[in-house]
């Protein structure tokens, strides 16, 4: 899907039920295709809060760093 269009859909998923970990994550994967580095970041952030045994909202975080050239937050904390 368009990453604008998911976006939408992931936000509808989350506010009819705000623990949807997944949802958080996608839309923080959307945010990212669509340049949206702070609202990709606060996402990603809850997923990794709500689910941190799940390794792709680590990754997703990791990607934003990367492309807003803080590559010492890019890597991985000690504790993964």
């Amino acid at each position: 899907k368009e990453p604008a269009v998911a976006a939408t859909e992931f936000e509808k998923a989350i506010e009819y039920d705000p623990r949807l970990t997944a949802a958080m994550f996608q839309l923080g994967r959307a945010s990212f295709e669509m340049g949206k580095m702070d609202t990709a970041r606060k996402y990603l952030s809850i997923a990794i809060e709500k689910g941190p045994d799940q390794p792709g909202p680590y990754y997703w975080l990791g990607r934003i760093e990367q492309k807003t050239g803080n590559l010492e937050a890019a890597e991985l904390p000690p504790t993964c």
